[in-house]
């Protein structure tokens, strides 16, 4: 499936269209699940509710952190590409990846040894 998409030539519109949907798709998805996790964690009660949107703030640090990388190689591997230089936008990708590792290892190390400090850090407490 080799289908390029020009973005200098046509009709914008339609082409940021195909190139979005898949993107609005996937948080529908995302956003049905959550819905979903919530209907059936809401069975247990508020105090279940509550600890898993509290957790849900921790996995939204650790995207943030993966994004990072994420995103910096993207704009560097594309303008490689952009340019022909399969090389460098290798050396840019394997970059990004090594980053995303670090980063990686580190939320996995902050998760295991620092749960307390974090956990205690938001100052949670039980309204019963």
């Amino acid at each position: 499936m080799t289908k390029k998409i020009d973005l200098l030539n046509g009709k914008i519109f339609p082409t940021l269209s195909k190139l979005a949907f898949p993107m609005m798709l996937t948080s529908l998805i995302q956003m049905a699940y959550s819905l979903t996790d919530t209907i059936w964690i809401g069975q247990l009660g508020a105090d279940a509710v509550a600890s898993v949107g509290a957790a849900s703030m921790f996995v939204i640090l650790s995207n943030a952190l993966a994004s990072l990388a994420k995103t910096g190689s993207q704009v560097m591997v594309g303008q490689s590409l952009g340019k022909g230089d399969k090389t460098l936008a290798g050396i840019y990708a394997s970059h990004g990846l090594q980053l995303g590792i670090i980063f990686a290892l580190f939320v996995a190390a902050v998760s295991f040894f620092g749960s307390d400090i974090a956990i205690s850090f938001l100052n949670f407490s039980s309204a019963q």
